[in-house]
């Protein structure tokens, strides 16, 4: 079928008319829709809309005439066979089984996680297409906390016509598990044994378990275990058959106990093969393969030669002498972490050392779009997944080393290490980087805007640990955590670091020679020793001064430890960690980015500037011939308002002050409104003519307890929308008359964290996100009342853009999709189910204040961020970093 209105091919799933009064069916096919909406995964087929259509009338006026209703699923358009069909002629190659596997246990581990178990998970299920494996027909899934098995309570009459297709229940009954067929309560698990069963017939060609007769099959299930997989495929590996023996136990304790973790075991099983070529390989394809994977070698070499050389010189032992002892100096060993492939590292966040030096935790995504945390010690080569971490961000460790604390969905969680123990900590609603986990068990951290807040990590309500003063300054970075509790830190508009005392009550300057930095202190590990180190950028160099914690000068010239260093997309974080004798940090090699145009399918269409840079902030003229946006300073990291004309290929700066970004259009096209940093530190919004060199006016500024950013403006010029920052740490909502004056008010105020405003194009209502509800989710309200609010995003979004016309809105999901929902306001404001449009290449974890893409005025095509090369950002190493301070 063609869908006219959105110009593709959908395929439609219609309940048929011979079953559609029957209300078993029709519950089973709203069950499906449910289930189904609640899934937002590249292996799970899309539902696009669901509706009822009235009945259709029979030419034939002598029959009776049918009153049900036509019920519908409008659902993603597959192009492909079954894996039915597929095994119809027999096994598949291992790396078709293994691709297909994960793929599969990655779209189950997705429905778990939703509270969603699909029940009848089977060949006839899998679809095979091109882009790989798609699981259907969730018709007989149990959703949430729903009652035990439906199996076990339906009568025999509706298990045998109705939630199975005629004819197929001894198909259907050969993938149940043991508790399936003794009526007992369905879980994950039971996924997790069909799941086995399916795999088994993938790599043998043959069902795990038959029988002549359904009794003999079902007594088969309850009793017996396949033949193992070598039986019949004697070249399959070992690892593999293990596996599915664990997926096939008849005790569900005896099976993986979720989809994550086998999808990890999967995971493995292919790398290693990827990894292991045959003996029997021209010298040709291994020459390709170096070639393919020199990075992976190199850096399997230089860990090899840094294990060899740290325990030559410290006896095996990761321990930091202090600088001022006589012990001989250490050598310097420098080695690069990258990735295996399908994974990449997210750019916006920094690695994090344990206190030995010993290990290091990354944040990564996989092929499906999965972000959690790795962990890579640093004597081996394996980069472990952290279970328990999903979207996790800004990971940091305890100073014992046996946990980790990072940010989730608005909320702080720690993870003990060994037993995959999982806390929730405290609501942090906008976190702006890593905090410092220290021995008493107290947790300080920075925000993107707002003070340095402080919590037990036992759980807690933050409080403020520093004072943030909104009209001097936006916000707090932490540098460091002295051994009596002091905090050291920085202010990102007034520079200079500072400590305060241990309740947050005074402050005193400790330097003015260093903006940012993270303070390293042998004290933490030596009482006996006085002074600390101080790390800190300047413009891509890392330097280390040494800092008396007691006076607060600094000895020495400052001595160059790294360069090439990158900077990170926020004011409260730094690139780089240090502990003990490891420093590591984030190399700038392959972070320049530039701006193309993708079309709706995310092909990309070409470049939009030959200008390369780190750019962010990109609006659109509303004839979309100009670009507003914002450059960062390779030097200075400062954001620096530009324009682009994309007919003359010329760049503008917009704005001559310290700090000027958010740029938003006036309908007209003439003027614009930014985010300017002031002399005093605060922020203020003013009005630019999109002329070279035109003088600002001033529309918004400053208070003593907030401070503006991130405007828009409505169609008709009247009325402004801004996010107003607090001293807490919270942003709400305003509204500011451009015309007739009168106090600003409030849109959206909630005790959640509110951004990225943007007013619908014929001006009745605004869309933002707010993480109100525990993850960031995009949505409606009336404007500029704010009375009436709708959800639009499923499954988490942010960065909401309206469609020139109003007709459509589009965001970006956690996973990095854009997603678009139709949109209609007139009689009453409706919305559609989002849809994704196509995986992008930029970063959602980045700044949440960020707009990183923009709609072109003919709703067809997309501007956004590329990287201007794909080679992989690494992760650079260097142990005994202190033997760079003697030179």
């Amino acid at each position: 079928m063609r869908d006219t209105r959105l110009d593709r091919t959908v395929a439609i799933k219609v309940l048929s008319a011979d079953v559609a009064g029957d209300p078993e069916s029709r519950a089973r096919f709203e069950r499906e829709a449910r289930a189904v909406a609640a899934l937002n995964h590249p292996h799970i087929c899309a539902l696009y809309d669901v509706g009822e259509a009235p009945p259709l009338e029979s030419a034939n006026r002598a029959e009776p005439q049918s009153h049900v209703p036509i019920q519908y699923l409008v659902m993603e358009y597959l192009e492909g066979e079954t894996l039915g069909a597929r095994l119809a002629r027999g096994a598949l190659p291992l790396d078709q089984v293994l691709r297909y596997a994960i793929e599969t246990a990655d779209a189950l581990a997705k429905a778990h996680r939703a509270g969603i178990v699909h029940r009848d998970l089977k060949p006839g299920n899998i679809f095979l297409t091109k882009a790989g494996a798609k699981l259907l027909d969730f018709g007989l899934a149990k959703l949430g906390v729903a009652p035990a098995s439906a199996l076990a309570g339906l009568p025999a009459a509706v298990t045998r016509e109705h939630l199975t297709a005629q004819g197929t229940i001894l198909g259907t009954f050969q993938y149940m598990a043991p508790e399936q067929l003794e009526g007992k309560d369905a879980d994950t698990r039971t996924d997790i044994f069909s799941f086995g069963a399916v795999v088994y017939e993938m790599a043998t060609g043959k069902k795990a378990f038959e029988g002549k007769s359904q009794a003999s099959l079902v007594a088969a299930i309850l009793e017996h275990d396949p033949p193992p997989i070598a039986a019949s495929q004697p070249l399959t590996p070992s690892a593999l058959d293990r596996s599915l023996r664990k997926c096939l136990a008849k005790d569900p304790d005896d099976r993986w106990q979720t989809a994550r973790d086998l999808t990890d075991e999967l995971k493995w099983m292919a790398e290693s093969r990827a990894t292991a070529p045959s003996a029997t390989a021209s010298a040709a394809g291994s020459r390709s393969y170096l070639r393919r994977h020199a990075w992976s070698i190199a850096t399997l070499i230089c860990v090899l030669v840094a294990i060899a050389t740290t325990v030559m010189w410290l006896g095996g032992r990761m321990a930091r002498a202090p600088l001022d002892s006589a012990a001989e100096a250490k050598p310097v060993i420098r080695l690069q972490l990258t990735l295996p492939d399908g994974l990449t590292r997210v750019p916006s966040q920094p690695p994090a050392v344990s206190p030995d030096g010993s290990r290091i935790a990354l944040v990564a995504v996989d092929a499906a779009g999965t972000r959690q945390i790795y962990l890579r010690p640093l004597d081996s080569t394996a980069l472990q997944p952290i279970q328990g971490t999903v979207r996790a961000l800004n990971p940091f460790w305890s100073a014992d080393g046996r946990k980790l604390a990072f940010f989730s969905d608005g909320r702080l969680e720690t993870i003990e290490i060994a037993t995959g123990a999982v806390q929730d900590v405290a609501p942090v609603p906008n976190p702006g980087g890593p905090g410092v986990w220290s021995a008493d068990d107290t947790i300080v951290f920075p925000r993107s805007f707002g003070p340095l807040m402080k919590v037990s990590a036992r759980g807690g309500t933050p409080v403020a640990a520093t004072p943030l003063d909104p009209a001097r300054e936006s916000s707090h970075m932490l540098t460091g955590v002295l051994r009596d509790h002091r905090l050291v830190f920085g202010s990102a508009a007034r520079g200079g670091l500072s400590i305060a005392s241990p309740d947050g009550r005074t402050v005193s300057p400790l330097t003015d020679a260093i903006t940012r930095g993270s303070f390293f202190a042998p004290w933490l590990a030596d009482p006996n020793a006085t002074d600390g180190d101080v790390l800190f950028i300047r413009g891509t160099t890392l330097f280390a001064q040494r800092l008396n914690g007691a006076t607060g000068i600094l000895s020495g010239d400052a001595q160059t430890v790294a360069q090439g260093v990158t900077g990170l997309p926020t004011s409260a974080a730094e690139p780089f960690s240090v502990q003990s004798n490891t420093l590591a940090y984030v190399d700038a090699n392959g972070t320049s980015t530039r701006l193309v145009w993708v079309d709706r399918q995310g092909r990309i269409l070409g470049p939009a500037a030959s200008t390369t840079g780190s750019f962010r902030d990109m609006r659109l003229s509303p004839d979309g011939a100009l670009l507003a946006t914002s450059l960062v300073g390779t030097s200075d990291r400062i954001f620096q308002a530009v324009f682009l004309d994309f007919s003359r290929g010329t760049v503008s700066r917009l704005a001559y002050g310290v700090y000027s970004s958010m740029p938003s259009w006036e309908s007209t096209g003439s003027d614009l409104f930014l985010t300017v940093r002031t002399p005093s530190g605060g922020y203020a919004i003013q009005r630019v003519h999109a002329v070279e060199g035109a003088a600002p006016e001033p529309v918004i500024a400053t208070s003593a307890d907030a401070y503006p950013m991130q405007a828009d403006v409505s169609p008709d010029g009247a009325s402004l929308v801004y996010l107003r920052c607090n001293r807490e740490g919270h942003a709400d909502i305003y509204v500011h008359a451009m015309r007739g004056g009168g106090p600003d008010r409030p849109v959206v105020a909630t005790p959640a964290l509110q951004g990225s405003p943007r007013i619908s194009p014929d001006g009745r209502f605004v869309a933002y996100h707010s993480n109100e509800e525990g993850s960031l989710d995009v949505y409606v309200r009336s404007f500029p009342d704010g009375g009436q609010k709708r959800k639009i995003s499923t499954g988490g979004g942010s960065r909401p853009v309206w469609r020139r016309d109003g007709g459509e809105l589009f965001y970006l999901s956690p996973d990095g999709d854009l997603m678009a929902s139709t949109i209609i306001t007139t009689p009453a404001f409706a919305a559609g189910v989002p849809q994704k449009l196509f995986r992008t290449t930029l970063d959602p974890t980045t700044t949440q204040f960020a707009t990183v893409y923009d709609v072109h005025p003919d709703g067809k095509r997309f501007i956004m961020l590329a990287p201007v090369s794909d080679v992989p950002q690494p992760v650079n190493v260097i142990l005994n970093w202190q033997t760079l301070m003697r030179r």
